[in-house]
């Protein structure tokens, strides 16, 4: 497969998926399959599903070695860190030329600057003590005014 220039301008941008697997020191992990299984993760950027499938290792076999391999668990963890890396790469490369994702960034990565959408909760069926004067107006009161014409 041939990549495009900006498949390759990415790939130096992010450090590249070998640059990746490289960083992540894996022969730490002296289990063939779970380091099979780390290196597809990278390559899928983070994807289980893809990882599973590209090894043939099934899912319920990482989890149970992300449960129980303190290792394997602190690998994974790195992987999923250098996709949401990625991931935020990607989405920042675009804000320039798409509004909507710049608004998007702001209330999800900068609400400590006040960026956050607000909501208001209203309760439409709350009942309301009125007063004209001295007299309470009933609750049951229509609130329509009808024209006597």
């Amino acid at each position: 497969m041939v990549m495009s220039e900006l498949d390759k301008e990415e790939e130096e941008e992010t450090g590249g998926v070998d640059e990746i697997v490289e960083s992540l020191d894996l022969a730490q992990i002296t289990h063939a399959r779970k380091r099979n299984f780390l290196e597809a993760l990278v390559r899928g950027r983070g994807n289980i599903t893809v990882a599973s499938r590209a090894t043939k290792i099934a899912r319920r076999n990482h989890y149970h070695w992300y449960d129980t391999d303190l290792k394997y668990k602190e690998l994974v963890d790195e992987v999923k860190e250098v996709s949401h890396d990625y991931a935020e790469y990607l989405l920042v490369s675009q804000m320039k030329d798409n509004p909507t994702l710049l608004i998007f960034y702001m209330k999800t990565q900068m609400k400590h600057r006040g960026y956050v959408e607000r909501q208001e909760n209203i309760n439409l069926n709350a009942t309301v003590d009125v007063k004209v004067g001295d007299e309470e107006i009933p609750p049951d009161l229509p609130l329509t005014i009808e024209d006597e014409n």
